[in-house]
C-alpha cells in the first residue's frame, strides 16, 4: 500500500494563512494610520486657516503708520533673526554692502574672478581687459572700417542698371551737372542684357557679403577705385569727381562686361574664402542656449535708507496707490525716495501683505535656488568667456597678419621707389652708370642689415623672395600672366614712357614686385572679411554675456525680508492674543468694583 506524507503541504498551507493574516493586519493598521494622517492634515489645515485669519484680522486692525513701521526692517535686526544661518547672513551683508556702495541692487558678477559691477559696460570692459586680452595699438590701427550707413541703402537701390558712358558723359558735361542733380538720368540707362545681369549679380554678392558680416569699407573702396581707374583710362578728359561719380556705386554701372566680370570674380573670392574660413566660434555661439532667469517674477521693491530696508509691495502699496505714485525711481535702484506729497494718501490695502505670507515658497528654498542660479550664471558666463577668448585669439592673429601685410606693401612701394629713381636717372642723366635692379636690391639688403626700424625689417623680408623668383623667371625665360583678379588690385606704373628704359632682367624684378603687391593686397582683403565677422561676433558675445551674468539682489533679499516680517507679524498676533484676556479681566474687575 502506497503511503504519501502530506505533512509538508499542510505546514506550507498554515504558513501561507499566517502570512495572509499578517498582511491583513498590516493593512488594517495602515488604514487606521492613514485615517489619523488625514485627520491630522485636516487639523493642520484648520490651524493654518485659523492662523491666516488671525494674521489677516490683526493686519486689518493696524494703522497705516504701524504697517509702514512693520515694513521697515533694521539691518541689525534682520541679521540677528538669521543669526544661526551663516549663508543667509552672508547674502544679506553682500547685498547691503553692494547697494550701499553703488546705490543699485542690480549686479554683474565676473564669472572668472567674482568681481562685481553696477554697470554692464564696466563689466564687459573688465572681462576684456583682465580675462580676454586687449589689442595692441598697432593692431587696433589696422582694424577695417565698417561700411558707411549710406551704402546700406545703396545696396538695396533699384538703379543697378548699365549706363552708356558715350551718351552720359557728354550730356552731363554739357548740362554742367553731376549725376545726383541730373533730371534725365533714366535716359542714360541702356539696354544691355549681359551688363544688366552682371550688375545684378554684383549687387546681390555685395548684399550677401553685408548680410554675412564680411563686407568692409575697404572692399567697396577697391571696387570704386578700380571702376574710376578704368573710366579715367577710357575717358581721360572727363572729370569724374565733378560729375559726382567718385563717391557712389554708379561708376560701376559705366563699366564694360569684361570689367564687371573682374569685379564679380573679386567679390566671389572674398565670399567663398570667408565662408570657408569661418571659425567654429560662430557655431558655438549659435548653439548657446543659456539664458539668465530671475529667481522670482515679482515687482516688489526694497528701499535702502541708511541701515533700514523698506519693503515696497507690488501693485498696491500699503497706502493703496500704485508704486509710481509713491516712489520715483528705477526698479533696480536701492536709493528710492518717498514722495512726501503722496506719502499718506489713499486708503490702506488690507489684503496686500498677508496674501504672500501663506502662499510664497519658504525663504530657505529661495536661498537654495539663489545659489543654484548663481552657479548657473557662473557656468554660463565661463562658457561664453571661453568663446570670447577664442574669438580674441583668432582676431589677434588675423590683425597681426594684416599688420604684416600692410608693412610688406609699404616696403614694396619703398623698394619700387628706389628702382624708379634708377629709371629716372637712366632717362635723364647722360653720364649715368646703369645699375641693374638685382644689384640695387642686393645693395639695399646689405645696407639695412641690423636696422631695427619696422620699414627696413619689412624690406629685408621681401627682398630675398623678389630676387629668388626673378632669377627663376630669368632662367626659365618666363613671362608672368596675371589673372583677371589682379587687374582689380593692380599696381600702377605711373609714367609709361619710362618703361622703355627697362631691360628684360629688370622687367622680371619689377613684375615680381607687382605680383607680391597684388598677393599681399588680396590677402589683406580676405582677412578684412574675416575680421569684420569676428568683430561682429565679439559684439554679439557682449550682448549675451552681460545679461547672462546679471542678477538683482532684491530677488533674494525680498524672500528673506518677508520671512522676517512674517515672523514679526505672527509674534505680534500671539502677543495680542495673550494681552486680550488680561484686558478683558481688567475690564470685568473694573465693572465689579463699580457695582
Amino acid at each position: 500500500m502506497n503511503y504519501k506524507d502530506n505533512s509538508k503541504e499542510v505546514f506550507e498551507v498554515d504558513e501561507t494563512q499566517k502570512d495572509v493574516a499578517m498582511v491583513i493586519q498590516i493593512l488594517k493598521k495602515l488604514h487606521s494610520s492613514l485615517g489619523v494622517l488625514r485627520q491630522g492634515k485636516k487639523i493642520q489645515d484648520r490651524l493654518f486657516e485659523d492662523k491666516s485669519l488671525k494674521v489677516q484680522h490683526f493686519w486689518n486692525s493696524m494703522s497705516l503708520f504701524e504697517k509702514k513701521q512693520l515694513l521697515q526692517v533694521d539691518l541689525h535686526d534682520l541679521l540677528a533673526f538669521f543669526d544661526s544661518k551663516d549663508l543667509e547672513k552672508d547674502i544679506i551683508m553682500e547685498a547691503f554692502s553692494f547697494a550701499k556702495d553703488h546705490s543699485s541692487w542690480k549686479v554683474w558678477m565676473c564669472c572668472s574672478c567674482d568681481e562685481k559691477f553696477p554697470d554692464c559696460r564696466l563689466h564687459f570692459e573688465h572681462v576684456l581687459k583682465k580675462h580676454v586680452g586687449v589689442l595692441s595699438q598697432e593692431l587696433q590701427s589696422v582694424i577695417p572700417i565698417a561700411l558707411p550707413t549710406d551704402w546700406e541703402s545703396m545696396l538695396c537701390s533699384d538703379t543697378w542698371k548699365p549706363i552708356d558712358k558715350d551718351v552720359a558723359f557728354p550730356l552731363l558735361e554739357a548740362q554742367g551737372k553731376n549725376w545726383s542733380s541730373s533730371k534725365n538720368r533714366d535716359l542714360l540707362f541702356c539696354d544691355d542684357p549681359e551688363r544688366k545681369y552682371l550688375l545684378k549679380r554684383i549687387q546681390k554678392m555685395l548684399v550677401m557679403l553685408q548680410a554675412s558680416e564680411f563686407l568692409a569699407a575697404d572692399h567697396v573702396d577697391v571696387v570704386i577705385e578700380y571702376a574710376l581707374r578704368r573710366l579715367q583710362h577710357q575717358c581721360p578728359g572727363v572729370s569724374l569727381s565733378e560729375l559726382g561719380l567718385d563717391s557712389t556705386y554708379l561708376c560701376i554701372c559705366f563699366l564694360d562686361a569684361s570689367e564687371l566680370h573682374r569685379i564679380l570674380e573679386f567679390l566671389k573670392i572674398l565670399f567663398d574664402h570667408s565662408r570657408s574660413m569661418i571659425t567654429e566660434n560662430n557655431k558655438s555661439l549659435g548653439t548657446y542656449q543659456y539664458t539668465s532667469k530671475p529667481l522670482c517674477d515679482t515687482k516688489d521693491r526694497i528701499v535702502l535708507r541708511g541701515y533700514l530696508l523698506c519693503l515696497h509691495m507690488n501693485k498696491n502699496s500699503i497706502s493703496g496707490d500704485s508704486p509710481s505714485d509713491i516712489y520715483n525711481v528705477d526698479d533696480a535702484s536701492a536709493t528710492l525716495c518717498l514722495d512726501s506729497d503722496n506719502e499718506d494718501t489713499g486708503q490702506p490695502n488690507n489684503y496686500a501683505l498677508p496674501s504672500w505670507m501663506f502662499t510664497d515658497p519658504p525663504g530657505e528654498e529661495k536661498v537654495k535656488l539663489w545659489q543654484h542660479l548663481r552657479e548657473l550664471r557662473k557656468d554660463g558666463g565661463k562658457e561664453l568667456l571661453r568663446i570670447l577668448q577664442k574669438n580674441f585669439h583668432a582676431l589677434n592673429k588675423m590683425l597681426d597678419a594684416n599688420y604684416n601685410s600692410l608693412s610688406y606693401i609699404e616696403a614694396l612701394h619703398a623698394i619700387f621707389g628706389y628702382l624708379d629713381s634708377e629709371l629716372q636717372d637712366r632717362r635723364n642723366k647722360v653720364d649715368h652708370v646703369e645699375q641693374s635692379f638685382d644689384t640695387i636690391l642686393r645693395q639695399l639688403k646689405k645696407k639695412f642689415v641690423g636696422s631695427k626700424t619696422s620699414m627696413h625689417t619689412a624690406m629685408l623680408r621681401v627682398i630675398p623672395p623678389i630676387l629668388k623668383n626673378a632669377q627663376v623667371m630669368h632662367k626659365r625665360n618666363l613671362t608672368r600672366v596675371a589673372p583677371d583678379i589682379c587687374n582689380l588690385l593692380a599696381f600702377e606704373d605711373g609714367d609709361e614712357t619710362i618703361q622703355n628704359f627697362l631691360n628684360q632682367e629688370d622687367t622680371w624684378v619689377k613684375e615680381e614686385i607687382k605680383r607680391l603687391l597684388e598677393d599681399f593686397s588680396l590677402k589683406l582683403m580676405k582677412n578684412d572679411s574675416l575680421i569684420m565677422a569676428a568683430l561682429k561676433e565679439r559684439e554679439r558675445l557682449g550682448l549675451i554675456l552681460n545679461p547672462s551674468v546679471a542678477a538683482d539682489y532684491q530677488e533674494i533679499l525680498l524672500p528673506l525680508l518677508k520671512l522676517y516680517i512674517q515672523a514679526k507679524l505672527e509674534k505680534l498676533v500671539d502677543e495680542n492674543a495673550t494681552e486680550m484676556p488680561e484686558v478683558a479681566k481688567e475690564e470685568d474687575y473694573a465693572g465689579d468694583t463699580e457695582l
